[in-house]
C-alpha cells in the first residue's frame, strides 16, 4: 500500500523568491530611511544658509558702525570740534566777539 503524498516539495526556485523578497524589503527600508535623513538635511541645511546670511548683514552694519565710529574719534581730535563743544556745552566766546543773548519774555 503507497500512502499518495499531497504535500509539495519547496524547490530551490522558491528559496530563491524568499531570499530576493527579504533582500528587497531590507533595500527599500534602507532607501526610505535614507531619505527621511537626506529631507532631514536639507531642512537644516536651508535654516544654516538663512542664518548665514543673517550673520552677514549683521557683520556689514557692525563694520559700518565702526567706521563711522572712527570717523567720530577722528573729527574729536579736531581743533573745530573742541571749539564746537566749548561754544555749546561751556557756553565759551572768542575774543573780541560779540555775543547777543534773546531774554525769555515775561506774560503777565
Amino acid at each position: 500500500m503507497k500512502k499518495s503524498k499531497t504535500r509539495k516539495r519547496r524547490g530551490p526556485r522558491d528559496e530563491t523568491r524568499k531570499s530576493l523578497l527579504v533582500i528587497l524589503a531590507v533595500v527599500f527600508v534602507f532607501l526610505a530611511g535614507m531619505l527621511n535623513s537626506s529631507r532631514q538635511l536639507e531642512t537644516r541645511l536651508a535654516a544654516y544658509i538663512d542664518k548665514a546670511a543673517d550673520l552677514r548683514e549683521r557683520l556689514e552694519a557692525e563694520q559700518t558702525r565702526t567706521e563711522e565710529i572712527d570717523a567720530l574719534k577722528e573729527y574729536m581730535k579736531t581743533d573745530s570740534f573742541v571749539e564746537e563743544a566749548a561754544r555749546e556745552k561751556l557756553g565759551l566766546v572768542k575774543s573780541g566777539e560779540i555775543v547777543f543773548r534773546e531774554e525769555a519774555s515775561r506774560e503777565e
